[in-house]
């Protein structure tokens, strides 16, 4: 697996990994349940197969940019 997008919180992870499994691209999310670790927001990574990683980045880039 490889990172492919960090994104601020797991509610846009989430919604990246939906429209990743859309284009047939299995994704998955790690999260820190808290959200926030010592006050500084931890965010949430999207990981894809290293296959699908360049793919994954091209679409995420078109999806969400600078999120």
């Amino acid at each position: 697996m490889v990172k492919v997008k960090n994104f601020p919180n797991r509610g846009f992870a989430d919604l990246a990994r939906q429209a990743l499994e859309d284009e047939g691209i299995t994704a998955w999310v790690s999260a820190r349940d808290m959200g926030m670790l010592m006050g500084t927001p931890v965010g949430a990574d999207l990981y894809v197969e290293e296959d699908d990683g360049a793919r994954a980045r091209e679409s995420l880039e078109e999806l969400f940019g600078d999120i």
